[in-house]
C-alpha cells in the first residue's frame, strides 16, 4: 500500500523466498493453494484492483510450476527457463485464476506514515528479515555490476588506443639542423699561390731600394 501511495510503477513479490522463510521457520506442509508466497501475491493483486491502483504486480522467484499456475492472470510473472520448459511440456490446461474483476481477498486500504509503516513492518518477521536481506543482496550485486562495467570500459579504452596507435603511428621527432661552423677566412697572402707570394715579396724589396738606394739593407747606415 505504501508503494502504491508513493506512485511505484511496479512491485515484485518474491513468491519462492516467502515460502522458503516459512519452511525454514517450521511451517508447512504447503500446497499451491496455501503457499504463503502465493497467498501474499493474491492479496496484493486483489487489493490493488479493488482500489484501481495502476502499480504493476509482478510475481517472481518461483519454486515450482504449481505456484505459477496458482497465479495465472497476474499482471506479470518472471519465470525461470527450467520452469518454462516444464510448463511447455505439460498437456494440462492453464486456466486463469487472477483477473482485475476478481477482488475476493482484498484488504482494507491503510494510509501509512513512516512511524506506522515501520511498526507494521516490524510486526511481520518475514517481511522484516527478507526486506533487509533483499536490500543487502541487491546492493552487493549493484557494486559487482559497477565493477564489471568499469573494468569493461577500461579494457575497451585500452584496445581502442592500441588500434588508433596502429592506424596513426606517432610522427618521428624532428632532427635538429646541423650546426655550421664559421671558419675564419684565410689571410689574403696565405690564400695566394706560392709564386704570387714570392713576386709580391720582390716588389716590396724593389720599393725599399728605391727609398734607400745606398744599401741593399734598408735598415743599415
Amino acid at each position: 500500500m505504501a508503494a502504491a501511495d508513493a506512485g511505484a510503477f511496479l512491485i515484485s513479490p518474491f513468491v519462492g523466498r516467502i515460502l522458503d522463510w516459512h519452511v525454514k521457520s517450521g511451517g508447512g506442509p504447503y500446497t499451491a493453494e496455501n503457499d504463503p508466497g502465493v497467498v501474499s501475491v493474491r492479496s496484493i493483486y486483489a487489493t490493488y484492483k479493488a482500489r484501481g491502483v495502476a502499480t504493476v504486480v509482478m510475481g517472481a522467484s518461483f519454486r515450482n510450476i504449481g505456484e505459477i499456475e496458482a497465479l495465472a492472470g497476474c499482471d506479470r510473472l518472471t519465470i525461470a527457463p527450467a520452469l518454462m520448459d516444464e510448463l511447455a511440456a505439460s498437456s494440462e490446461s492453464l486456466p486463469r485464476v487472477l483477473a482485475p474483476t476478481l477482488t475476493v481477498g482484498a484488504q482494507p486500504w491503510i494510509q501509512f506514515d513512516e512511524a506506522s509503516f515501520r511498526f507494521s513492518l516490524n510486526e511481520d518477521a518475514m517481511a522484516t528479515e527478507k526486506l533487509a536481506e533483499g536490500i543487502r543482496l541487491f546492493f552487493k550485486d549493484l557494486r559487482a555490476l559497477r565493477t564489471l562495467v568499469q573494468t569493461s570500459l577500461e579494457q575497451t579504452t585500452r584496445t581502442e588506443q592500441r588500434v588508433v596507435a596502429k592506424i596513426n603511428p606517432p610522427a618521428a621527432p624532428a632532427r635538429a639542423p646541423a650546426r655550421q661552423v664559421q671558419r675564419p677566412a684565410p689571410a689574403a697572402s696565405a690564400a695566394l699561390p706560392r709564386r704570387t707570394r714570392v713576386a709580391r715579396a720582390s716588389d716590396q724589396a724593389v720599393s725599399c731600394r728605391a727609398v734607400w738606394p745606398w744599401s741593399d739593407n734598408p735598415r743599415s747606415g
